[in-house]
């Protein structure tokens, strides 16, 4: 299992909804995961803007070099067990 921080765009109006709802729920994999984002979200191949995915090590690193820009964006965590 490990943590995951999921990065909504603001784009999709519903994203400050959806990162409440799925804040620290687990997921058994990361399809499950991104199948429920996909429905709640309506997300298509079109969009452009994504939802993004980041390891808690990762994110944590993009912070403290700040190359990670907030603006525009919710955040979330979940939890995946594989």
């Amino acid at each position: 299992m490990e943590t995951i921080i999921v990065a909504i765009p603001v784009g999709y109006g519903n994203a400050r909804r959806v990162c409440n709802l799925i804040e620290n729920q687990v997921f058994e994999s990361y399809g499950s995961l991104r199948t429920y984002l996909d429905k709640e979200l309506d997300i298509n191949e079109d969009n452009d803007s994504q939802p993004q995915f980041f390891h808690i090590s990762d994110f944590m690193e993009e912070c403290h070099n700040q190359l990670f820009n907030f603006e525009g964006t919710f955040i979330s965590y979940v939890t995946v067990k594989s």
